[in-house]
């Protein structure tokens, strides 16, 4: 009979109490030799443990070319902090390290030195495959909590797992580069608690150090010191982050951005999943540049919340700088600072915002649009898609530009669906515009533009609102307001109908044969249509009758039932859709009812939906998958 036994029950244990401990760990053939102290120790992964105050020995630890060193701290106590430039855990060698958390441990080190200061060049990984480990790391000053020590960039620094706290020293980052060094860090899993000082992101880049931060999965908590990023750069330097997924909380420090670049420093974000909640330092953007600084910004997808700092916008550009944001889809609400944009330019500059999907609420700060400009910057706005609201809380347009703003450009089109309010009078200034330029001295109310709706569907909508009308009436469709329709027709492809004009017959030539009638093709993923908006469509409808229990949905052909339509045909859970389409010749009605999107049903079937071939669910087969969540398909006869 196999028993598995945890990896600690093999390792080779060692006590820093008993003096220094030198690691050696090579690859020798198939076979990863572990010297301990000059001993070989027979590839078993070496445990270091005890309680080490006062400070005595040190652990080192050098993993060589194509090694993997498996390092086990289980109850470690090493608290270095009174001891000047006594490391405390420190690594090296062109090798990977990974450390396996047992239980709970706690290390503090001395000046200029990080609690584990990584110098090896290959990987560093911290994990916990038990799930009953804990690490509390304080970096001395000028050193990280983790990662480098004073003067020390890092690369290759992974958090896989483990409940982790860490602290920089002055000037270093949480986790990441010391003073003046850049922190390059992927966390992918665990509860990370990183916090930087002054200067210092609490994930990214030390005091004047770059970050380049790539966050997939795991419960992430960061604030960064005075002048750094939540997450991303250090004083007076840039981030660049990118999100996948994950519950992530950022605040950044005094003129830093909550995710992006710290002070004077400009913030490159890409979000494309998980659930984000950020807030910018004094003067710094929630998500993108640090004061002074832009932003460039892309939401795909997820869950995102970002407040600005003072005068720095919610997304896009700190005060005093642009900010360039493109948002295609998630679920996004942003709040500029006092005089920021919610979305777009930070106080005096501009911001150019493009949409083209998902659920977005935009409220300017002080001054700022809601989408656009910040306090006296104008706006270059592009809306193709998705639900939009925008207001300004003062003085600023709904979606244009700041107070005292010029030039603004607003392009509706496609399915978009947009509310917009400008805000109140403030100080001596007018009121903004719903949609074109903040108010301007005097009272004298901001210039109305009308955008350009060319291109905008019968399914879009532009709906203006008076100023003072409640936010929430607004989203919820409760309010009054002008309304604008779109009117171009929603272009729609039929793949069964072939449009192409057939050549003239050539003199002295025999007559083509005529084409033969043939049946339509059997339902595939290339005999639908697969650019139906139908999150619009639902919007659309839902906007004209907010209180709609029922939506009665007719499809001109046949409609791919991929888990991404499915999704926005269930995305509403407090109204049934009768959706009525064509299939094979015959006409039927599929028909949503109400549903639960928390039952764990709900997930189980979208999973076994995205498991079919092309990600598209056979006609029939769909209707079998929902069937338990009240999906019903009948045949309408003709």
């Amino acid at each position: 009979m196999f028993v598995y036994m945890p990896a600690a029950a093999f390792a080779h244990s060692y006590n820093p109490a008993n003096g220094d401990i030198f690691i050696v760990v090579e690859r020798d053939g198939d076979r990863i030799v572990y010297v301990v102290n000059g001993e070989d120790q027979d590839g078993t992964p070496v445990e270091i443990y005890g309680n080490n105050n006062p400070a005595s020995g040190t652990v080192s630890i050098e993993s060589r070319d194509g090694a993997n060193a498996v390092i086990i701290l289980k109850n470690l106590t090493m608290d270095y902090s009174g001891y000047p430039s006594k490391n405390v855990i420190v690594t090296s060698g062109a090798g990977d390290i990974t450390f396996e958390l047992y239980e709970s441990n706690y290390l503090q080190a001395a000046e200029n030195i990080a609690a584990i200061q990584k110098g090896n060049t290959g990987l560093l990984t911290i994990k916990d495959d038990d799930n009953d480990g804990v690490l509390y790391a304080v970096g001395g000053i000028n050193a990280a909590g983790i990662g480098g020590g004073n003067g020390m960039s890092v690369v290759n620094l992974v958090i896989a797992g483990g409940n982790i706290q860490a602290n920089g020293g002055d000037g270093g980052a949480g986790i990441g580069g010391g003073n003046g060094g850049s922190g390059s860090v992927t966390i992918s899993g665990g509860t990370v608690e990183a916090k930087g000082r002054e200067g210092g992101a609490g994930i990214g880049g030390g005091n004047g150090g770059s970050g380049t931060v790539i966050i997939s999965g795991g419960t992430v908590e960061a604030n960064g010191g005075e002048s750094g990023a939540g997450i991303g750069g250090g004083d007076g330097e840039s981030g660049t982050v990118t999100i996948n997924g994950g519950d992530v909380t950022a605040t950044g420090g005094y003129y830093g951005a909550g995710i992006g670049g710290g002070d004077s420093g400009s913030g490159t974000v890409t979000i494309s999943g998980g659930n984000v909640t950020a807030r910018g330092g004094g003067c710094g953007a929630g998500i993108g540049g640090g004061y002074n600084a832009s932003g460039i910004v892309t939401v795909s997808e997820g869950m995102v919340e970002a407040t600005g700092g003072a005068s720095g916008a919610g997304i896009g550009g700190g005060s005093y700088a642009s900010g360039t944001v493109t948002i295609n889809g998630g679920d996004v609400t942003a709040t500029g600072g006092n005089a920021g944009a919610g979305i777009g330019g930070g106080k005096s500059r501009s911001g150019t915002v493009t949409i083209s999907g998902g659920n977005v609420t935009a409220t300017g700060g002080n001054a700022g649009a809601g989408i656009g400009g910040g306090d006296s910057g104008s706006g270059t706005v592009t809306i193709s898609g998705g639900t939009v609201v925008a207001i300004s809380e003062r003085a600023g347009a709904g979606i244009g530009g700041g107070s005292e703003s010029n030039g603004s450009t607003i392009t509706v089109s496609g399915s978009a669906n947009v509310s917009a309010m400008g805000g109140n009078e403030n100080s001596g200034y007018g009121s903004g515009a719903a949609i074109g330029e903040g108010g301007k001295p005097s009272l004298v109310a901001g210039t109305e533009v009308t955008p350009d709706v060319s291109g905008l569907y019968t399914t879009g909508s532009i709906t203006t609102y008076a100023v003072g009308t409640p936010l929430e009436a607004i989203k919820q469709g409760t309010a009054s307001g002008n309304t604008t329709l779109g009117t171009v027709l929603e272009p729609v492809t039929n793949p069964h109908t072939d449009t192409t004009t057939p050549e003239e017959p050539k003199v002295n030539e025999p007559k083509a044969e005529e084409p033969k009638i043939e049946e339509p093709p059997v339902y595939t993923e290339r005999s639908c249509i697969a650019d139906v908006d139908v999150a619009a469509l639902v919007g659309a409808l839902l906007s004209t009758n907010a209180s709609a229990t029922t939506l009665d949905i007719e499809f001109e052909d046949n409609i791919c039932l991929s888990p991404e339509i499915m999704t926005a045909l269930f995305a509403d859970n407090r109204v049934a859709k009768n959706c009525f389409f064509w299939h094979k010749g015959k006409r039927y009605v599929l028909h949503i009812g109400a549903v639960n999107k928390q039952s764990s049903l709900y997930a189980e079937d979208f999973e076994k939906l995205a498991e079919e071939p092309d990600g598209l669910a056979g006609f029939m087969m769909m209707a079998k998958i929902f069937a338990n969540l009240g999906v019903t398909l009948s045949e309408i006869q003709q």
